[in-house]
């Protein structure tokens, strides 16, 4: 479907002050912070790249990738780099696993792809979104120093920018979810002069909402090939036409029509909510997916990874590390005491060494029997001559006078 400009949060903050204190906008701005150190970092790269050429690049510094872009963008690439190598590295990745990981994950990618979407818009930039995005792609591993963490990692198919306009459909929609909250207070507040503005928000985020919820997001397989949990509430009360509804009874009340503003619980039970998974019939299996790159023998493999979300899927990953590597030892002595009997058996039974042993043995059984065979020759000798002592006694022939 067509890109709804309008559902854009981040503009309907411009808008109304107010929002500035919505969560995602204020972990948006946390992104996009250039400190002093990523300013210095840059003045020491271009002039490390001056007095080494620009044929060679320095190794570890993945960053220094982007110089080779034209000047009038090369600064501004350069700084996306070490923004994205700075947020996982410095923040994301020392967080524990969990829900507020998760959160900053999203915020990330998303910020990600909505920054090279405003490149693509501008009229001076958009030729280098190709290569920003090849470059992206190429080093994804080294800038994030070789850690990989499914739910942060960024993608782009070879068709980039269809690819890259449905990511900002989901970030819109992400947005609007993870700020109902804000935006429902204040809709409901009945502001005169922002009424037009939230009107416009709504109709947009409207249209995305029902083209995922009845095509990509329809029912629990869908649901989790395509990563719904990340950008998308199936729970009716999240439903935009009932803000829309507010919206609209606030409006009816400023231009005077005798139309009295309803509390949010009586407009749930008017529009027939209920939890959209009744609907669909959504099994009640908790799965958490998300796509990403895993390796297999030596390949590098792009595909959906989940897991079932239950008690001790999040855990310490030194731990998980630690206990997997005590198991390894018991079992890898094992093996290795059954294979030195192995070993032993095979010198045995198939090497000169056995034989060795074997000749041995035989030779202590001969020298045995040797030593019976001669003590029982000399018994039976011994016997023998004691026989014809005997048989050589003088016979005395007595004869009386």
């Amino acid at each position: 479907m067509t890109e709804e400009i309008g559902a854009d949060f981040l503009k309907l903050v411009e808008k109304d002050e107010a929002l500035k204190n919505a969560p995602s906008y204020k972990m948006y701005k946390d992104i996009e912070k250039e400190d002093e150190i990523m300013k210095k970092s840059y003045t020491e790269a271009i002039d490390k790249s001056k007095s080494e050429g620009t044929q060679q690049r320095p190794k570890g510094y993945p960053c220094h990738e982007f110089l080779s872009f034209e000047d009038s963008y090369k600064e501004k690439a350069y700084m996306f780099c070490k923004k994205i190598e700075t947020i996982l590295n410095k923040k994301i990745y020392n967080m524990e696993k969990g829900d507020e990981r998760k959160k900053h994950c999203l915020h990330y990618k998303y910020w990600v792809y909505g920054t090279i979407m405003n490149t693509h818009n501008s009229e001076t930039e958009s030729k280098h979104v190709s290569t920003l995005v090849k470059k992206l792609m190429a080093l994804r591993t080294l800038i994030a120093d070789g850690y990989i963490d499914y739910s942060c990692q960024y993608h782009f198919n070879d068709d980039y920018l269809n690819d890259l306009k449905e990511k900002i459909e989901k970030k819109y929609l992400h947005d609007y979810f993870n700020n109902y909250d804000i935006i429902k207070s204040t809709i409901s507040s009945c502001k005169k002069e922002k009424i037009e503005a939230y009107q416009e928000y709504l109709n947009s985020i409207i249209k995305l909402y029902d083209f995922y919820k009845e095509d990509l997001c329809s029912d629990y397989y869908f649901f989790l090939v395509n990563s719904c949990d990340d950008y998308f509430k199936y729970d009716e009360i999240y439903n935009p036409k009932f803000l829309l509804t507010i919206l609209q009874r606030c409006k009816d009340k400023n231009l005077g029509t005798d139309v009295e503003v309803i509390a949010s619980n009586e407009i749930e039970v008017s529009l027939g909510t209920k939890d959209f998974r009744t609907e669909n019939q959504i099994s009640d299996v908790k799965l958490d997916c998300v796509k990403g790159y895993y390796w297999h023998g030596k390949q590098n493999y792009y595909s959906l990874i989940c897991y079932n979300e239950k008690e001790g899927d999040i855990e310490n990953p030194a731990r998980r590390i630690s206990s997997f590597s005590l198991y390894q030892s018991i079992f890898n002595g094992f093996l290795a005491i059954l294979g030195i009997f192995f070993i032993l058996f095979l010198l045995y039974k198939f090497t000169t060494f056995g034989s060795l042993l074997h000749k041995k043995k035989k030779k202590k059984i001969i020298n045995d029997y040797s030593f019976q065979e001669e003590f029982t020759e000399h018994v039976s000798n011994y016997a023998s001559s004691s026989s014809n002592i005997n048989n050589r006694k003088l016979r005395i022939n007595y004869q009386p006078k």
